[in-house]
């Protein structure tokens, strides 16, 4: 996980915060997520969610194409 503060040292302003996650291992191997926001806890809480809605889409891939796997052999035997 990244956690970055921008601030522009020639204009005034709010600092903007990002929030980076990347899986390099396991299960979800290669997901990343990045969400910036003004406020650090506004984008970590739009990162929690977004990475929650990742991989349960990652895992409806995988079952996806397990099942679909599944019903080829089933159809090749029959």
């Amino acid at each position: 996980m990244t956690l970055e503060i921008e601030n522009s040292p020639t204009q005034a302003g709010p600092d903007l915060f990002k929030v980076k996650i990347h899986v390099s291992r396991g299960l979800y191997n290669g997901i990343t997520v990045e969400k910036s926001n003004s406020n650090l806890y506004v984008a970590l809480a739009e990162m929690v969610d977004h990475l929650l809605e990742k991989f349960n889409r990652f895992g409806d891939k995988a079952r996806v194409k397990e099942r679909t796997g599944a019903r080829r052999l089933v159809r090749a035997t029959t």
